[in-house]
């Protein structure tokens, strides 16, 4: 059974793409792609989905100084490595993202809201994600 909770970091497919990312020799054009390759079709898919959600949760950090929801191995050193400015220049896609993240044409979107309880706060920790991204 794998793990699924509100925050972006309580879910395996976002673990397992995060590893991949910390994994990448060149993380900033690995997320770049996978956000451009997740804003390509018109629904966004579950996979997809993640990647935005991961995405946006790493952007924050690295751009607004906010706290990452993670316990994972080897995160804290990593993130210290992302240029600030690189992310920076993706923050526009990640709010494209997470506006199609939280549409009706995308998968975790429709998953999550069949939680009445949870929903509520996973789609608060994207919107409030997104409002923070927009201020310069």
């Amino acid at each position: 059974m794998g793990a699924w909770g509100e925050k972006t970091f309580e879910d395996d497919t976002s673990l397992d793409l995060i590893d991949e990312w910390i994994a990448a020799e060149n993380p900033e054009d690995t997320i770049g792609e996978a956000i451009r390759v997740a804003l390509a079709d018109d629904y966004l898919e579950y996979d997809g989905g993640h990647v935005i959600s991961v995405a946006a949760a790493i952007l924050d950090y690295v751009i607004n100084d906010q706290v990452v929801d993670a316990e994972v191995e080897g995160m804290d050193i990593w993130l210290q490595t992302l240029s600030r400015d690189r992310l920076a220049a993706m923050r526009q896609d990640v709010v494209l993202g997470i506006d199609k993240l939280l549409g009706d044409e995308s998968e975790l979107n429709e998953l999550w809201a069949e939680s009445e309880k949870l929903y509520p706060a996973w789609r608060k920790i994207l919107e409030s994600r997104k409002a923070r991204f927009l201020v310069e």
